[in-house]
């Protein structure tokens, strides 16, 4: 799976990308494996990350289909009340990465501008 930018509507808004990721792509393992059995918590069915590459840094939820597909959606983290500086934050501290590459779980100052307090759990901990 490619990951793409998010597309501008014309108006300065952004649209959310989503993804459907089945077990015949090796990404499905990776994610399933090393992302989401690394995060202790969900909020309800969804996991939410930084997702960066070399292009791009943006919020992802990641939701369980029925154990044969995962549905991936990019967000715009600035429609959520986070700075690109906020986003950096989460992907400069070498406590944020997951185990897999590109992924990094979410600083407790994302979690409070996103009104989802103790999405990232241990991360005090791991300060």
């Amino acid at each position: 799976m490619e990951m793409s930018t998010e597309k501008s509507d014309g108006g300065g808004a952004f649209s959310p990308q989503y993804f459907m990721i089945t077990k015949s792509e090796p990404l499905y393992d990776l994610i399933r494996n090393q992302v989401l059995a690394s995060s202790p918590h969900p909020i309800g069915s969804s996991y939410y990350y930084v997702r960066a590459d070399a292009d791009n840094r943006c919020i992802c939820r990641i939701r369980d289909g029925n154990g044969s597909v995962l549905f991936y959606e990019t967000l715009n983290h600035r429609q959520m009340g986070l700075s690109d500086n906020d986003i950096s934050d989460a992907v400069n501290r070498p406590s944020n990465a997951s185990p897999l590459a590109g992924y990094y779980y979410l600083t407790p100052e994302i979690e409070r501008k996103m009104g989802t307090p103790g999405i990232s759990g241990d991360q005090q901990d791991r300060k």
